[in-house]
């Protein structure tokens, strides 16, 4: 009877150190974006990175993508746009000393285009996956974009679909255009349901002026498009959505 109770208790160490050591690594696996970016950053606690959080959509007709042509910068791009924090985040805000876009061609009021020092950064990605204290509807830079300018009928919004697809997380990189380092974070999702009424009024606009484009994968991943013999230039992002 001893040596079954010996038996027991020896493989249940076992048993505990492999679930022990299972769920260890599945946290690891699980983080390791954080991970490595709180071994970039510890020893850079004061140093400010800017994030920009945002949602892109993938809109398909006869299998080319939707690309609207960009406000700030002269390319094409996925729409979508920047999500906005609510006021119940300004204790946190404030909490992780957060800077707002320094750049005032790319600063909106309350949008997650901010600068976070490193200390606060892993924190911060965190607060991101809770969902709390931000938008986490897709619509409004889908009705501003597309239904207010009058590209889609203002029924349209009815019956459509916006799936989640992934999450893009750029990791830290250092940006030639702001001139310093920050991370891109992109929520995906796929627009589906239009009526072909919907599409055939989309396509009408589409051939009606040069804010909306269809392109090809190969023309995304080339990053430009030719139009009237003339290249243009097509965002890095637009990656995300194919």
């Amino acid at each position: 009877m001893s040596k079954i109770l010996l038996w027991i208790a020896d493989n249940s160490k076992e048993t505990i150190f492999s679930l022990v050591l299972g769920g260890l690594i599945t946290t690891i696996f699980q983080n390791r974006k954080n991970i490595v970016i709180w071994i970039k950053t510890f020893f850079q606690k004061e140093k400010e990175f800017r994030i920009s959080y945002a949602y892109l959509f993938r809109i398909k007709i006869e299998n080319k993508y939707l690309l609207i042509k960009g406000k700030r910068i002269e390319q094409y791009q996925p729409v979508g746009g920047v999500f906005k924090y609510y006021n119940s985040f300004i204790e946190k805000y404030n909490l992780w000393e957060i800077k707002a876009e320094k750049n005032s061609n790319f600063f909106e009021e309350k949008d997650l285009r901010i600068f976070v020092k490193g200390k606060y950064l892993t924190k911060f990605l965190d607060w991101i996956e809770t969902n709390q204290n931000r938008e986490c509807d897709c619509k409004r830079e889908f009705i501003e974009e597309l239904i207010v300018p009058g590209y889609l009928q203002k029924d349209a919004i009815n019956n459509i679909q916006f799936e989640f697809l992934k999450r893009v997380n750029s990791g830290i990189h250092y940006s030639a255009h702001f001139k310093c380092q920050e991370i891109l974070i992109f929520d995906i999702y796929e627009v589906s349901n239009l009526s072909e009424s919907n599409i055939s009024y989309l396509k009408q606009k589409i051939m009606e002026n040069d804010n909306l484009i269809l392109v090809t994968a190969e023309d995304i991943e080339k990053q430009c498009v030719q139009i009237n013999d003339l290249s243009r230039k097509i965002g890095a992002h637009a990656s995300h959505i194919i």
